[in-house]
């Protein structure tokens, strides 16, 4: 099996999965993100309703247009993978990568470097329909979310997170 079906298959499968991409000096391609706009904010007792789920949707489609945001995520797999899966799987596999300043470097033992790109923490939050509520008038804002976040759940750092259900 070549590497382009074992990525074709992970990418049908919703698992994630890495692209490690040499990092050349002659590719001094600048940083490309997504510039997703900043979460929401209800005020105390906002009773969420669908046309909250239809803007949310709107503004998935929209930072999902961007080919480099719809690759990320879908290499992300899980949550990510199913809010993005509308994405063609060819862009993961054919579209050029952009080193960006969220990739991980890997160095193997002989000094080559590789990268993988990911995901920002405001990117998946944003995929994920995640808004921050105020709880009172002192008291810090939480956030809410249309669907589980992925990076945020698996940090204990981070306040709790309530998903909303339609």
């Amino acid at each position: 099996m070549s590497d382009y079906e074992i990525c074709r298959q992970l990418l049908q499968k919703g698992m994630e999965f890495k692209v490690l991409v040499p990092i050349s000096t002659k590719e001094g391609k600048e940083p490309n993100h997504t510039r997703c706009t900043p979460l929401p904010v209800r005020t105390a007792g906002y009773m969420f309703n669908k046309g909250d789920y239809v803007a949310y949707c709107y503004d998935r489609l929209s930072m999902l247009s961007d080919n480099h945001l719809a690759k990320r995520a879908l290499k992300t797999g899980g949550i990510m993978w199913r809010l993005s899966v509308e994405c063609s799987f060819n862009i993961v596999l054919s579209e050029e990568w952009c080193y960006t300043d969220t990739a991980t470097i890997y160095t193997t033992k002989d000094g080559k470097k590789y990268f993988d790109d990911k995901c920002t923490e405001e990117e998946s939050d944003a995929i994920c329909g995640a808004y921050r509520c105020a709880q009172g008038m002192y008291d810090p804002l939480s956030q809410k979310a249309c669907f589980l976040i992925s990076c945020t759940c698996c940090q204990a750092n981070k306040p709790e997170i309530q998903v909303k259900l339609w």
